[in-house]
């Protein structure tokens, strides 16, 4: 139960949708089937679009429909207008584009409400309902369903053996029950399950039986009635065994893994996860895999394993599209805090070791003075004791030495998982051409990370500070991270101050901070900029740290806003800037961590006043020189003054050309 059962069906019930809407046009009986009908450029052009659909291909999609939709206008073909209006509503939909993907959900259905195409008009009102399903949008979820529904319903008044028409009845139902199942009316999500059960066993749809016994598996979970649903998982496992549906039997096996997990009988969970590992293998579905290995650290997580938990935590992180949820960031820091935890356990206990060592040994060798002198022959003994107290001593450090490797190794995992979230080099070079980044972790892991995006026109680049550094620091910059994708990637968020708003209220809300005096306030000091290459403008919000902007030879500091994107007592919206870039402007964002360093003669910070003259003495060179002096510079500093580095150090320089 690893993966949101809704958003499977959803997405299964949308491509059927797809498939129906050109492939299977409801008609009546005696109407031709496409398959009689001659083969056009249309066709081929729907075809193309489907094929690019099911391989991700979504822009091309989209055109594809696209053209097929300016051959229909031109045609002033309303019925080939509506299709395609709803096809490429249903890939900005697949993109997460809902507002785009509602617009042409609409403009489609009032055709087909025009056309007196009741069928058509219900599907579309299906489609809203998942549309608004997705969103959470309980209530208008179940008016668009409950119109699809009716309509639905007199069709088959009118046809009352059209199978078609019942699995869609049957189909609807079942989202009905989802509706209910997320607002936890699990006797009422029951109720439409069984249902849709019925439908689905008249016409014989054993895919949708499948799916109807796993929905009742997962209410009967919720409400803690493992048997029931241990019982209701196997009998969709036989149907999907029946079918061949190695899919479907995967996440069958996934799901009773994880009753057993439950059950703590981690023999038969790692049995039937093994199951699933291997079909999903078979299929290569990179979505089922993610589950799996989620699964497989849980139960190792269970059994106290914590090497093998987190090396499945790795391979589910490496395999996670937006990485690391809520829960599964919670978990690796747990796991990393229980090494740390044995690791300063151990260094206590090798202390007291050596310590009682000492202690014996002192008391051994005044026994042994004394014994020189009474007993002269009694000195061999004295050379045996001291040489077996320098044995346990060896011993004692080769356990912590070996622990200490062990804990390396999990930490060096860790940091695998936090590189897989920076930006590539090449990515940055290709987006911002002429850029350096000095990165430098005081750690094995880091708090500070940077970040990068692209949206149409526009490129996404930030400096992050993230609470602590080392292993806390950055497994919250796994959480800011993916906060950051979120808000830009999926809502779709534009200005920078808004995307700080949205990081700010989530992490919060995640992290469940409060006001109380003397707790942690986790979260990030950031700056993010948005250029604009078409306009040559650079807007940007900056949270704690500000943003240095050279233009001819002057350094033009933006303050920042004074509160973290984080709990803190000021919560107002962040401040949006706006620069008009000019021909060589050059635009320096950066962590606290270089100008905060201590050294130098009189082992004092670098402070910012240093860190301005020394960017304006530089800022005629390369970027990659202006890199390597930087790092050189901060070096000498640390080196003179003889003391080690003390936070994470991030720098990102840019310099601007002009229309890119």
């Amino acid at each position: 139960m690893k993966s949101s059962l809704t958003n499977l069906l959803i997405r299964t019930s949308l491509i059927s949708n797809l498939f129906f809407n050109f492939s299977c046009n409801y008609e009546k009986p005696q109407t031709k089937t496409i398959q009689e009908k001659q083969k056009s450029s249309e066709d081929t052009l729907t075809n193309n679009a489907i094929e690019h659909y099911y391989k991700g291909n979504y822009e091309l999609a989209k055109k594809n429909f696209q053209k097929y939709l300016e051959i229909k206008t031109l045609k002033k073909d309303s019925l080939g207008i509506a299709k395609a209006f709803q096809n490429i509503g249903m890939v900005f939909e697949t993109q997460g584009d809902y507002d785009k993907s509602s617009e042409y959900y609409i403009n489609s259905l009032k055709i087909y409400e025009n056309l007196k195409d009741s069928f058509r008009t219900s599907n579309i009102y299906r489609g809203l309902g998942l549309l608004s399903l997705k969103q959470n949008k309980f209530e208008k979820a179940l008016e668009s369903l409950r119109k699809d529904s009716l309509i639905k319903s007199e069709i088959l008044l009118r046809e009352p053996e059209n199978i078609k028409i019942k699995d869609a009845i049957s189909n609807t139902l079942n989202f009905f029950g989802m509706i209910f199942d997320e607002q936890k009316e699990y006797e009422k999500a029951l109720k439409y399950y069984f249902s849709s059960l019925k439908l689905s066993k008249e016409t014989n749809n054993k895919m949708n039986e499948s799916d109807c016994y796993n929905n009742i598996a997962v209410v009967y979970r919720k409400e803690n009635n493992i048997e029931k649903a241990f019982e209701y998982y196997q009998k969709s496992l036989i149907i999907n065994k029946e079918l061949e549906n190695k899919d479907g039997l995967a996440r069958n096996f996934i799901n009773i893994s994880d009753i057993y997990l439950e059950k703590a009988n981690y023999f038969l969970a790692l049995e039937n996860l093994k199951k699933a590992d291997t079909l999903s293998k078979e299929i290569g579905n990179p979505s089922l895999q993610k589950d799996i290995y989620e699964t497989f650290y849980q139960i190792y997580e269970a059994k106290k394993d914590y090497k093998k938990s987190l090396e499945y935590h790795v391979l589910f992180s490496q395999i996670k599209d937006t990485l690391l949820n809520e829960k599964s960031l919670k978990q690796v820091a747990e796991l990393s805090t229980i090494y740390e935890t044995e690791k300063k356990e151990q260094e206590n206990n090798l202390l007291k070791k050596d310590n009682q060592i000492v202690e014996e040994k002192n008391k051994k060798q005044q026994w042994g003075l004394f014994g020189l002198t009474a007993f002269l022959g009694l000195g061999g003994i004295f050379s045996y004791s001291l040489y077996k107290s320098r044995k346990k001593i060896h011993k004692a450090k080769k356990i912590i030495e070996e622990k200490n490797k062990e804990i390396t190794d999990s930490i060096n995992y860790a940091k695998n998982i936090q590189s897989s979230i920076l930006p590539r080099e090449e990515e940055f070079n290709r987006l911002l051409p002429e850029n350096f980044i000095l990165y430098k972790p005081k750690d094995i892991v880091s708090g500070d990370f940077y970040w990068l995006a692209e949206k149409e026109n526009k490129i996404y680049f930030a400096a992050c500070d993230s609470t602590g550094h080392g292993v806390p620091g950055a497994f919250m910059s796994m959480l800011n991270s993916r906060l950051l994708n979120e808000a830009v990637n999926e809502k779709q968020i534009e200005k920078p101050n808004e995307i700080f708003n949205y990081v700010r209220k989530n992490i919060i809300s995640s992290l469940k901070s409060t006001s109380k005096i003397g707790e942690q306030k986790d979260g990030m000091d950031s700056a993010l900029c948005v250029l604009d290459k078409s306009q040559n403008t650079l807007e940007f919000a900056c949270a704690h740290n500000p943003l240095y902007l050279i233009r001819n030879n002057e350094l033009i500091e933006h303050k920042a806003d004074r509160m973290p994107i984080a709990y803190s007592e000021i919560l107002k919206d962040f401040s949006l800037k706006k620069i008009e870039l000019q021909k060589n402007d050059l635009i320096y964002i950066f962590s606290d961590g270089y100008e905060d360093q201590i050294g130098g003669e009189k082992e004092k910070k670098f402070k910012s006043k240093n860190l301005k003259e020394l960017l304006l003495s530089i800022n005629q060179k390369p970027m990659p020189e202006q890199k390597e002096i930087l790092n050189k510079k901060i070096e000498d500093w640390m080196s003179v003054g003889k003391q080690t580095q003390m936070d994470d150090i991030l720098i990102i320089g840019l310099r601007f050309r002009g229309r890119q």
